[in-house]
């Protein structure tokens, strides 16, 4: 008959691997799950860019973008903060989370002035580019 220590120990040894088991599990889905994010996300950046590349119009792009950025912030970061912020909160979001200066800002300008957009001094490709690096960045 084997000690009840030894047997405490064997029993131990199994819940402890079963517990790195899980652990391991649940590491590789967060991983899967961001990388999915991610790509999913990407894609649809280069779908919205393709379509500003035959339209060049800078506020269905920047209705893309902004829905886009909203999906993936609200996927990576805390939904009860995220869900409600707009306007300039919404922008002092995406800037202190590494959207470079003045994108969202511009974004969000386009978005609010809606058909009466002045795309004169817009450039589309900076809201494309910098979204990329966002997403690369926050997911």
């Amino acid at each position: 008959m084997t000690p009840p220590v030894a047997e405490a120990l064997a029993e131990l040894r199994w819940w402890i691997a079963l517990a790195l088991l899980v652990a391991v599990a649940l590491a590789t889905w967060v991983v899967r799950r961001r990388r999915d994010l991610r790509r999913a996300a990407l894609r649809d950046l280069e779908g919205a860019a393709r379509d500003f590349d035959h339209s060049a119009d800078h506020v269905v792009l920047a209705v893309n973008v902004a829905a886009l950025l909203r999906r993936v912030a609200l996927a990576s970061y805390d939904t009860r903060i995220v869900a409600s912020l707009h306007g300039t909160r919404w922008v002092e979001f995406l800037d202190s989370t590494g959207m470079p200066d003045g994108v969202g800002a511009a974004i969000e300008h386009a978005l609010c002035a809606g058909p009466a957009f002045d795309d004169a001094t817009a450039d589309g490709r900076r809201w494309i580019d910098a979204p990329r690096e966002w997403i690369r960045r926050n997911t």
